[in-house]
């Protein structure tokens, strides 16, 4: 079972949601380190074959929810330039709203694997104040100090099957 941090339940913005909702989130944070691990198995098989740096192999790693879609087409050349980690602009909940990630390779083990190692290893230094995979996503990011662009809905047109139901919502289409 996945460990439950009780500083971390007890900051809960969701309280009621108990356990079984870190627990969630652990499976999240989980799920992104496998992911993480082909992605370096991938980059090495690749090099192997004669590639010199991950910036060979991909120029941005694309991360979704399996809930997800797009309402248009996503040109990534057609992005602003970042470096780092673009994220919508919308439903951050007091951190960063990481239902869909553009992520740069030079910070993809930052992104993949620190949200997990700092939830069990250094939680309580990192100061989240809410208890929310948002809030903990960008205390991790902002203390290894990774550049996060925030792109709005009309630039990342990506949304979950849990939509808001407030058309005035700016993550609303």
């Amino acid at each position: 079972r996945p460990h439950v941090d009780r500083a971390y339940l007890n900051a809960s913005d969701k309280p009621r949601l108990g356990e079984e909702r870190v627990r969630s989130h652990v499976r999240q944070w989980t799920a992104l380190i496998r992911c993480y691990k082909h992605l370096a198995w991938l980059e090495a098989k690749r090099c192997a074959a004669g590639a010199t740096a991950p910036s060979d192999l991909y120029g941005t790693l694309l991360k979704v929810r399996d809930d997800s879609f797009f309402v248009r087409d996503l040109a990534l050349d057609s992005l602003p330039p970042f470096d780092g980690v673009a994220l919508p602009d919308c439903l951050a909940y007091s951190g960063y709203n990481d239902k869909v990630a553009l992520v740069r390779p030079a910070v993809a083990d930052t992104f993949f694997t620190k949200p997990l190692l700092s939830y069990l290893f250094n939680y309580s230094a990192l100061g989240v104040r809410h208890g929310n995979p948002e809030s903990l996503l960008r205390r991790v990011l902002d203390s290894h100090a990774v550049n996060v662009t925030r792109l709005d809905v009309d630039t990342l047109p990506v949304f979950t099957s849990r939509l808001l139901s407030n058309a005035s919502d700016p993550c609303v289409v």
